[in-house]
């Protein structure tokens, strides 16, 4: 009888280990098929005019999660409770496993316009297009007197917008906060330099020059002139300086 029991817990010894054996190759065959899948790269299918469950169905066979956002968006060729607005666009490359965010459409209905004006350009863009407003025209400008990126938006903010009308932007490319540069003319060097670094200009070329009758180390020529509007950030101040 020994020699049963013995055979007995043998095999099943053998066989929890073949059961073992095939568990962890399953999951490793899972994890490997997972990290392939991950992988590789899929074109987004273009969803606008489709609903969830279609949506859902075309993601689902290219591996691609769909997440569908509020609000919706108002559209006047685009059903209500279909899709009006998804990112990323149709026709980009991702990898699978990434998910479309989508916004449904609430029909030809009035919205509020939102806040843009003070906003940067790309931001105000997308803010705008993810609640489905067409943004019709944009006017550039440079001005060192406003605050670079939207400076003007059409219609204001608050006012109620139908669906489809134009939004025109003015975005001020201006390099960002500017000065107007001082008169330091016939100053000390070290003294200019020292308030000049003290504000965060950035100091180029410091020349000397012999100017008769004019005490050495005295600023004799600077570039920008006076009254030219200054970017401390990304213009350089140059000076000549009697010898």
């Amino acid at each position: 009888m020994k020699w049963v029991k013995k055979i007995f817990f043998f095999s099943i010894k053998v066989s929890f280990v073949f059961f073992l054996g095939a568990v962890l190759a399953g999951i490793s065959a899972f994890v490997t098929l997972k990290i392939l899948t991950m992988a590789k790269k899929v074109e987004v299918p273009d969803l606008q005019g489709k609903t969830v469950e279609e949506a859902k169905e075309i993601a689902d066979k290219l591996s691609l999660d769909l997440s569908v956002e509020r609000p919706g968006v108002a559209s006047e060729t685009i059903p209500i409770n279909r899709i009006a607005w998804q990112d990323p666009e149709p026709g980009v490359r991702v990898k699978a496993g990434r998910s479309i965010h989508v916004r449904l459409s609430v029909g030809n209905q009035r919205a509020r316009m939102p806040e843009v004006q003070g906003l940067p350009f790309r931001s105000a863009m997308l803010q705008l297009q993810s609640e489905g407003f067409r943004v019709e025209r944009v006017l550039h400008i440079q001005s060192f007197y406003a605050d670079k990126g939207i400076v003007f938006q059409y219609p204001e903010a608050g006012k109620m917008v139908r669906a489809g009308e134009s939004i025109v932007l003015v975005v001020n490319d201006a390099r960002g906060p500017t000065f107007i540069m001082p008169n330091v003319i016939g100053k000390p060097l070290r003294t200019v330099l020292a308030f000049f670094r003290k504000k965060g200009y950035r100091i180029g070329h410091i020349l000397y020059e012999s100017y008769p009758g004019v005490p050495p180390g005295r600023i004799v020529k600077q570039v920008p002139q006076a009254g030219y509007p200054v970017n401390p950030s990304s213009d350089v101040v140059t000076f000549v300086v009697s010898r």
